[in-house]
């Protein structure tokens, strides 16, 4: 069940990527497969952090700059 959701959320990061390519917004070298993997990797490590010491995470800011982040990181 995991697995599905996960390849699900990959397969809609991906899509988004995509789109993102074809649209010029974001760089045509970009891999959309790695960009999904790593978004998924990050988030599933933040919340992590989360978990163990809530305290340690402020999620809304963490959230702004990480999606500033991938802004940057892909910006075409």
């Amino acid at each position: 069940m995991f697995r599905d959701r996960d390849e699900s959320f990959r397969a809609d990061l991906r899509a988004d990527v995509a789109a993102g390519i074809a649209d010029g917004t974001i760089r045509a070298d970009t891999d959309p497969h790695d960009v999904a993997v790593a978004v998924l990797g990050q988030l599933r490590g933040i919340g992590m952090q989360r978990l163990l010491d809530p305290d340690a995470v402020d999620t809304r800011r963490l959230g702004r700059a990480v999606a500033r982040q991938w802004q940057r990181a892909l910006a075409a």
